[in-house]
């Protein structure tokens, strides 16, 4: 039996895949898992991780949590042959995010108003506009289209054009 479960959170989708990738290798006999007192050692070190996590409060709890999940994430990443990217920077893209969220000017209804540069390819992403190329607020764009991201030209209709 084997358990994939990440943690809920930042690193989600990027830890459950990561975890697959260690269940593969054990499955094809390229990981061998540690012996019964390996796997407590660890479990143990991992609860107290968890563990301290609880002193910390409010937004520097999330940071502190940033840091778990993307170390554990490292962790995972060397272990297996799963493609590398900048973990760190995507810590860094979280705790950018978690500001916004939570931070001066910033709030739960502002957040999504910001862009963010991707660690894989180094594109921003677009911020939403409408046809005239006017900023629209997160909370008032009520269309998830291609044309909600500016992208007017890539479909007529349901048909890629480009």
């Amino acid at each position: 039996l084997i358990h994939i479960g990440p943690h809920t959170g930042f690193f989600t989708f990027s830890l459950f895949d990561a975890q697959a990738w260690l269940a593969r290798d054990f499955i094809m006999g390229r990981y061998e898992v540690p012996n019964a007192t390996g796997m407590v050692e660890y479990d143990d070190m991992m609860c107290k991780k968890c563990d301290d996590l609880e002193k910390y409060g409010g937004h520097e709890y999330d940071h502190y949590c940033i840091d778990f999940q993307g170390n554990y994430l490292k962790e995972l990443i060397e272990l297996t042959d799963y493609p590398t990217f900048s973990v760190d920077g995507v810590k860094e893209l979280f705790n950018e995010w978690e500001h916004h969220k939570h931070g001066e000017g910033g709030g739960i209804m502002t957040f999504r108003d910001n862009s963010y540069t991707s660690v894989i390819t180094g594109n921003r992403s677009p911020r939403l506009t409408d046809k005239e190329g006017n900023i629209v607020l997160w909370k008032d764009a009520m269309a998830e289209t291609v044309e909600s991201f500016g992208l007017w030209d890539t479909y007529k209709g349901n048909v890629r054009v480009k």
